[in-house]
């Protein structure tokens, strides 16, 4: 579990540290660990607000397919990913989570697809995308696509068809 405290101020001196984390079992913070504020690869956005929060992940991206057409040819997949941070929903708006897509591959069942189209729509809280995957050649057995991502903050998911 991490934690973080914060000031109502954005300055970056004002605070000491982030990412604390202590063992349930300690109750006079020698145990604890922390990253010194500076160091932080995650730091505070204009407009957090001042508190304490707890938390499993300091960042993670969630992903789920929304749609899934299956032709001869082809597969359309649109997933709808959603950035949190802290435990809470960021915002994609100003581009500062959009995920670096070079980092998305896609598989058809064990076997790596090449991504024929790809297409996004940002809204507040969410990212529509949507994928176009070729399977002309690929074995007609296999029923379940993987999107993965293999960028900083990695996911998989699946879709499946009947």
């Amino acid at each position: 579990m991490y934690g973080k405290a914060l000031t109502v101020k954005t300055d970056r001196s004002d605070y000491i540290a982030t990412q604390l984390s202590c063992p349930s079992s300690d109750s006079s913070l020698k145990e604890c660990t922390f990253v010194d504020y500076s160091l932080s690869d995650l730091p505070c956005q204009r407009g957090e607000a001042a508190g304490l929060f707890c938390y499993n992940e300091k960042f993670e991206y969630t992903a789920k397919v929304t749609k899934h057409k299956k032709t001869d040819k082809q597969h359309q997949l649109t997933y709808t990913i959603t950035a949190l941070k802290f435990g809470s929903e960021v915002s994609f708006k100003d581009n500062t989570f959009i995920p670096d897509f070079s980092k998305f591959k896609v598989a058809l069942g064990p076997n790596e697809v090449t991504i024929s189209d790809i297409k996004m729509k940002t809204k507040r809280f969410s990212l529509n995308l949507r994928l176009q995957i070729n399977t002309k050649n690929s074995s007609t057995l296999e029923r379940c696509i993987h999107l993965h991502y293999t960028g900083k903050y990695p996911f998989t998911v699946s879709s499946c068809t009947e």
